[in-house]
């Protein structure tokens, strides 16, 4: 997962929640939670 300004998460995950909602006009909104399911990389950028 790239994080702008700050870097990169590598490894592997579980999507714990998604949640999405579209409002007029092409806009969209969205949460994600993620769960580690095992060991996690991080590279700054």
């Amino acid at each position: 997962m790239v994080v702008p300004d700050f870097g990169v998460l590598e490894g592997p995950f579980l999507v714990a929640a998604l949640e999405y909602a579209g409002e007029h006009e092409g806009e969209a909104t969205f949460a994600l939670s993620l769960a580690s399911a095992g060991e996690i990389g991080f590279s700054a950028t």
